[in-house]
């Protein structure tokens, strides 16, 4: 009974379209590859400034374009796309505070409504404070009728 005030979502709103779909596979597949790359041997946590690189150049620290298991050439465009900002908030929300402030970066990078309530998911949520100013900033630059009901759901967040 104490779920019944959480705000469960149903019909289409709880399903993505083919095109979104393979697009979230795809993209997850290659920031999971990045994730991977830019991870030292022996260590758990990712190089926040290896990943930078990956996503906004292609190329991995030797200066070589980076490729998937697949063979393909990761495009830097990729990542400044609105496709990409459910792998960004999947993947790397969990990570540790660089890692998440980077995520910040890039969602700063992509233009719409999606980058944006992201970002007021991340300046409402976040545990680090650094992380969720990081993301009160880039909001200050976007139209705030995009994140503003965001902001309003989170004062009223039933817990």
């Amino acid at each position: 009974p104490n779920l019944d005030a959480l705000p469960w979502r149903r019909g289409l709103d709880c399903v993505l379209s083919k095109e979104s779909a393979t697009n979230l596979h795809d993209l997850s597949r290659n920031l999971r590859s990045f994730l991977q790359a830019s991870t030292k041997s022996g260590d758990t946590r990712p190089d926040v400034d290896v990943l930078r690189e990956l996503l906004t150049t292609g190329k991995s620290p030797n200066g070589f374009a980076f490729r998937t298991r697949t063979g393909e050439t990761v495009r830097p465009e990729e990542w400044t796309n609105k496709a990409a900002v459910p792998v960004f908030v999947q993947l790397l929300q969990h990570e540790n505070t660089p890692i998440r402030l980077l995520m910040v970066e890039m969602l700063s990078k992509i233009s719409g409504k999606e980058a944006s309530v992201a970002l007021a998911q991340r300046a409402m949520f976040d545990l680090s404070p650094q992380v969720r100013e990081q993301a009160v900033k880039s909001l200050g630059q976007r139209p705030s009728k995009e994140f503003r009901e965001v902001l309003l759901q989170g004062l009223r967040y039933p817990w």
